[in-house]
């Protein structure tokens, strides 16, 4: 599954958002033309509207690295809401305090071993 991301670009920033993809990914951008005034960049796609479409055969921690190389860039984008979402709660009153220490301790030590289980960045 593709990851598409949505750029609020003001007039003339797409080229160089561009730009900065292709840097933060070591390649080169390569303008498509009409009809769909894309920027092909390496596996990932600046479609007109600003949404980069990013698919899910490029890895996490290079996407991690881009977002971040971006928003030091001064470009923020907003991940598309998709269904695919795992949400998992309990009432807090079922754990002891030791039990939710636990829990935290557990969560903060394996959260990259459980966000590559789940296909997920962050937890």
């Amino acid at each position: 599954m593709q990851m598409d991301i949505k750029f609020e670009l003001k007039s003339k920033q797409r080229p160089k958002l561009a730009e900065e993809i292709a840097t933060a990914l070591h390649t080169v951008p390569c303008y498509q033309k009409a009809p769909s005034l894309a920027y092909k960049i390496g596996d990932c796609t600046l479609e007109r509207d600003g949404t980069l479409r990013i698919p899910d055969r490029v890895d996490r921690g290079t996407v991690g690295s881009l977002l971040e190389y971006l928003k030091e860039k001064g470009f923020t984008g907003e991940a598309e809401q998709t269904e695919d979402r795992l949400t998992v709660s309990m009432p807090e009153e079922q754990f002891t305090p030791e039990a939710l220490e636990n829990l935290a301790k557990l969560a903060e030590n394996k959260g990259g071993l459980l966000a590559n289980c789940l296909c997920c960045f962050y937890l």
